[in-house]
């Protein structure tokens, strides 16, 4: 069966809700049923599916970097606490200052000030006509993790 002929109206709600709980595209075809492609059909031809993904997408994002922004500046909570009285245990609520996460300063500065705070190392070999460009990062990982690839998912131009 064809990705037109399964659409239904009520697939951007569920789009918009997977989304923001942290689907994929992938992910999104596996909970439809379909293929990746029929995803991104779907995305180019309807465009309140395409809305409610771009949606999600740009909420959860937000969401993400406001609790990297106060992983990396800290942040007070009030928290309820148990303590013990002649009269029993009583429950408090108090302020509680959250310090500063220096993985997350790090993660921040190196991705938003690389020139400064980059933690990378390149040395750049050359000679006899080769030229060599050495990383030193450590990381070793693909950039995509194996997910959402251009190659996989066509046009992602939804993205932006």
């Amino acid at each position: 069966m064809a990705a037109s002929y399964k659409y239904q109206t009520h697939f951007p709600d569920m789009a918009y809700r997977l989304t923001l709980a942290g689907y994929s595209t992938t992910d999104l075809a596996k909970a439809f049923d379909v293929s990746i492609q029929s995803i991104c059909y779907w995305l180019k031809t309807y465009p309140e599916f395409k809305a409610a993904v771009h949606a999600a997408r740009h909420e959860s994002n937000a969401e993400v970097v406001a609790a990297l922004y106060k992983s990396c500046v800290g942040f007070s909570r009030k928290v309820t606490k148990e303590i013990s009285t002649v009269d029993g245990v009583q429950q408090v609520e108090e302020e509680k200052f959250f310090a500063p996460h220096i993985g997350a300063i790090k993660y921040f500065l190196n991705n938003r000030c690389p020139d400064k705070w980059s933690e990378r190392q390149e040395l750049e070999l050359s000679g006899g006509g080769v030229s060599f460009n050495l990383d030193f990062t450590g990381k070793g990982q693909p950039k995509n993790n194996g997910e959402d690839t251009p190659e996989d998912a066509e046009n992602m131009d939804f993205l932006d």
